[in-house]
């Protein structure tokens, strides 16, 4: 119990270091591989671990808000080259991912 106590908040602070990254202004590829190292081992552990998806989305509300809200930015406002197809996988990935745990993804 304490072990997934510990994986929600740490899911929930890397949710929140990553929401920071605003898409228009960032685009060098260091911080292009920075945030598709944070979306890949965010979409590993949800896949490892689904069932505890609904938890850290209730235990860290506001972190996800912002995070979703970046997922769906990548997906919608990143012009799809060579260096940044890796983010927008990443992104639908993790919200197949989520949609399909919880049954249900309310992204804004």
């Amino acid at each position: 119990e304490n072990t997934n106590q510990q994986l929600e908040e740490n899911v929930g602070v890397l949710m929140e270091i990553l929401a920071d990254f605003d898409v228009s202004t960032n685009t060098s590829s260091d911080e292009i591989w920075f945030v598709h190292n944070g979306l890949f081992l965010v979409k590993w552990l949800f896949s490892t671990y689904p069932e505890l998806i609904g938890d850290i989305i209730v235990r860290n509300f506001e972190a996800q808000k912002m995070f979703f809200s970046l997922l769906v930015n990548i997906i919608t406002k990143i012009e799809v080259t060579d260096e940044s197809y890796h983010l927008v996988l990443e992104a639908t990935d993790i919200l197949t991912i989520v949609s399909y745990s919880t049954n249900h993804l309310e992204v804004l």
